[in-house]
């Protein structure tokens, strides 16, 4: 009830915008600064909760994976995540994420979960099949609020969609693939808050000299996974970047463990072994239907790869 309250209460914004534009115009010079006032925050909430969340922003970043070099073969990697949709309607729509992921001609696509916000079954068949629009290989996993944690598990409708589109929706699996020509390993483990005790023997049988991605939608699974999964990139989302990016204090209101943000960060594992994990800050919005300093985007990362030894 709060939520929709404030979502649609902010629509309030704009009769205040014109009486208070008329204050300053024709009031007396104490209404003036009292219109001044309180137009500064609420412009603030306006643009957090009308203009922000409508901005879809690209951001290209060059990742090199251990054993490779600045020179090395690279393939172009499409990241997005927690969309969403659902409560708020101001959620960025994935026909338009979609639409901007085909005009960077990617190799690859990655989507790292959420794909849900306290969604209406009926609503879920329509905007997931936008995905199928992807022009290329495009590989997800399931996010905590697809399956219940918290909301309502559509667990088994979301895949129903993805089945129906031909896209591999990984839960703790792996896909050997071959992208432009190079060899390549793709796995998805399980959202950490379904499944804490995380289970990685499906990827014993992954071969050492390939290039390993992973999918994993909560960055704190790098921090429980076991030394022995060997993985070269693990993409994840959940944070939002903060969603609300008020200085010094949203970190308060990221939801992990770890001091995860977004962006690149380094984790040394169990068996003192780097680790790069992709935090994507997301394209949605939990809880408040605001975004404030943090755009919803779309990452485009141009990954270097160390050389595959050929087979003997």
């Amino acid at each position: 009830m709060v939520q929709e309250l404030i979502f649609y209460g902010a629509y309030a914004y704009f009769p205040l915008l014109a009486a208070a534009m008329l204050a300053i115009i024709n009031g007396r010079r104490w209404v003036r600064w009292l219109s001044i006032f309180v137009l500064i925050p609420s412009t603030l909430l306006a643009w957090a909760r009308f203009v922000e969340p409508a901005i879809l922003n690209v951001k290209h970043t060059d990742i090199i994976l251990d054993g490779a070099t600045r020179d090395a073969q690279v393939i172009r990697v499409a990241v997005f995540a927690d969309t969403h949709f659902g409560k708020f309607g101001n959620a960025m729509p994935m026909a338009r994420i979609v639409d901007a992921t085909n005009r960077q001609e990617v190799d690859l696509v990655l989507v790292a979960g959420d794909f849900l916000y306290r969604t209406e079954l009926e609503q879920i068949s329509s905007e997931l099949w936008e995905l199928s629009r992807l022009r290329a290989p495009t590989y997800a996993i399931f996010g905590n609020h697809d399956v219940g944690r918290p909301g309502p598990n559509h667990r088994n409708a979301v895949r129903d969609v993805f089945e129906a589109m031909d896209i591999p929706l990984l839960e703790d699996e792996v896909e050997q693939v071959e992208v432009n020509g190079q060899a390549l390993v793709i796995s998805g483990v399980r959202d950490l808050w379904y499944a804490p005790e995380v289970d990685t023997r499906f990827a014993a049988d992954i071969p050492a000299d390939v290039p390993h991605i992973t999918l994993a939608h909560n960055p704190d699974t790098a921090m429980v996974v076991p030394a022995s999964f060997d993985y070269d990139l693990m993409v994840a989302g959940h944070t939002h970047g903060g969603q609300i990016r008020l200085p010094f204090l949203y970190k308060s209101a990221i939801p992990c463990e770890g001091d995860w943000d977004k962006d690149l960060h380094i984790w040394r594992d169990a068996g003192g072994v780097d680790r790069q994990v992709w935090v994507t800050p997301g394209t949605g919005m939990v809880g408040l239907p605001f975004r404030f300093l943090q755009p919803p985007r779309l990452d485009i990362l141009t990954l270097h790869l160390p050389e595959v030894s050929p087979s003997p």
